[in-house]
């Protein structure tokens, strides 16, 4: 989200490059925990983790905090929030078709 947050109109794609490899790094993470197994239980676990990923980088993200402060409220851009959903998926698509 900092990053996102610096880099401008271009933060939103760095977005997809982080939740692909965040997809990807916690459904290998659950692999080797559970022993190489696989199945619709640790798909669905795999594509949660994901999903409170992002609501915790959202939380945190200092953007935002700084914009509450100054503004009283937090303004967000249609744009930025599709290519978040987008990323959400992918990263979620990711992290589940390594699973099953």
């Amino acid at each position: 989200g900092i990053i996102q947050s610096y880099l401008g109109p271009y933060g939103m794609f760095v977005g997809l490059i982080v939740f692909y490899a965040g997809g990807y790094a916690i459904s290998k993470v659950t692999s080797l925990v559970t022993n190489h197994k696989r199945g619709v239980w640790l798909a669905l676990i795999a594509g949660l983790a994901v999903v409170i990923c992002w609501g915790v980088s959202y939380i945190v993200n200092i953007a935002y905090i700084v914009n509450i402060l100054k503004l009283g409220s937090v303004t967000y851009n249609i744009l930025e929030i599709t290519f978040a959903i987008i990323a959400v998926g992918y990263g979620v698509f990711v992290a589940v078709s390594r699973l099953r």
